[in-house]
């Protein structure tokens, strides 16, 4: 495989070189990989919204993955040049996610008092109105943060979807802006159970991962830490009652 067909790392300001593409192939195979592996996330979340069952809402993201997985392997590409390598130097990769935690939760904090000022809409947290108090119910959260979410989502969102395309929309700086765009609104459209203010402040907090992302120079590490311990906070909050109508 050649390397005219891998994702460059090129971000706005990173100075790394953008691979030319030949001929639209390597756009062409990236629109084929984002169109199946959105489609078999899409079906799987549409199947758990319209029965109700709330595992295959989890179990879209781990099929959005898998799916990532095999589309990846096809095209002799690996989660490393994702962004997903052996971690290194871990104490920054932690001291970095606690910065980024505090800059994605003053983006919400700061998105929901927009949202509320100009349309009087809040996210609608009724699918968490028994976590207050409920130790158990709060492990199970805390579980699903670390797996499905912080782990699957970065993996699936920021890993696969914006690399892949940044390919499909041409593979220049211009495409990252644009791919950081569409997968943000994908994941923000995900999170609709929460509402239209709700999928609008997670549309905007995906964009804070995205800068994550870009700023600790594409390493998925860093935004799948700074999601787990994002949600962590929120859950942990709304457990001890904290937050405005919990």
């Amino acid at each position: 495989m050649s390397d005219i067909d891998r994702p460059s790392t090129a971000l706005p300001g990173a100075g790394a070189h953008v691979i030319p593409l030949r001929n639209g192939a390597p756009a062409r195979k990236a629109i084929v990989d984002v169109v199946i592996v959105t489609a078999i996330f899409g079906v799987a979340l549409t199947a758990g919204y319209i029965t109700g069952a709330t595992w295959l809402g989890i179990a879209s993201v781990i099929f959005g993955v898998g799916a990532s997985h095999v589309a990846l392997r096809r095209r002799g590409l690996r989660w490393r040049d994702m962004g997903l390598g052996a971690p290194r130097r871990p104490l920054r990769i932690m001291g970095l996610a606690i910065l980024a935690t505090i800059g994605l939760v003053v983006i919400s904090v700061v998105s929901n008092a927009v949202l509320n000022a100009v349309f009087g809409a809040q996210p609608d947290l009724s699918a968490f109105e028994e976590l207050p108090g409920n130790t158990v119910f709060l492990a199970q959260l805390l579980i699903i943060s670390w797996t499905s979410a912080a782990f699957g989502e970065e993996m699936l969102f920021r890993g696969f979807l914006m690399n892949r395309l940044h390919q499909a929309f041409g593979g220049t700086r211009r495409a990252w802006i644009v791919s950081a765009t569409v997968q943000a609104a994908i994941f923000g459209v995900g999170h609709i159970y929460q509402g239209p203010a709700g999928a609008i402040s997670v549309t905007f907090i995906a964009m804070g991962l995205v800068a994550v992302y870009i700023l600790s120079g594409c390493r998925l590490w860093v935004t799948i830490m700074a999601h787990g311990l994002f949600d962590t906070t929120g859950f942990v909050l709304f457990y001890l009652g904290a937050i405005p109508g919990a």
